[in-house]
């Protein structure tokens, strides 16, 4: 009887130990101190003296980018591409309505977002209405969102075809 009991705690003990190891884990940065305010004013200055141009945070490495958000209210917008169609121009002047697959596209963005964001926090419980800023409607592929896990800057822009960016202004140009 004993023996029985042994085997049967054995294999419970076993399956414990392989479910908690195929469980998803919460994202961790490869960054986890952000960069401060006077680096990141020193990155865009820097930035725009080499290039003769004004800044994009499409330029920025994402760890700036990251630190850039979380020193303003973590709104991350996120204009985003069907495949490698970047000509949206040409797309607005055709149509004032978003196609299904650019509006399909989005979503799945949202998810993305959306599931990384609970694993990180630990909340399962988080809603797109959570993290998503409200804006005019559906006529533009753009997305202003919430976030907290900066693993979502590299996935982004590794997945999708997207062009990131933040409403944070550095000090210098306040």
């Amino acid at each position: 009887m004993k023996s029985k009991i042994l085997i049967i705690l054995s294999f419970f003990g076993g399956m414990l130990i392989i479910l908690k190891s195929c469980s998803p884990k919460p994202s961790t940065s490869n960054y986890s101190v952000l960069v401060s305010e006077k680096e990141i004013d020193e990155f865009v200055l820097n930035w725009m003296k080499t290039n003769h141009k004004s800044f994009d945070w499409i330029h920025a490495p994402d760890n700036i980018l990251y630190s850039a958000l979380m020193h303003s209210d973590s709104t991350l917008s996120i204009n985003y591409f069907i495949d490698a169609a970047k000509d949206r121009g040409k797309f607005y002047s055709q149509s004032r309505e978003m196609p299904i697959e650019w509006i399909e596209e989005g979503d799945k963005i949202i998810e993305y977002v959306l599931e990384k964001e609970k694993l990180f926090r630990k909340n399962t419980s988080i809603t797109k209405r959570d993290l998503l800023i409200p804006s005019r409607g559906r006529e533009l592929a753009v997305i202003k969102i919430k976030i907290s896990d900066p693993s979502i800057i590299t996935g982004l822009r590794k997945n999708y075809y997207v062009h990131l960016g933040t409403y944070y202004i550095p000090p210098s140009l306040r």
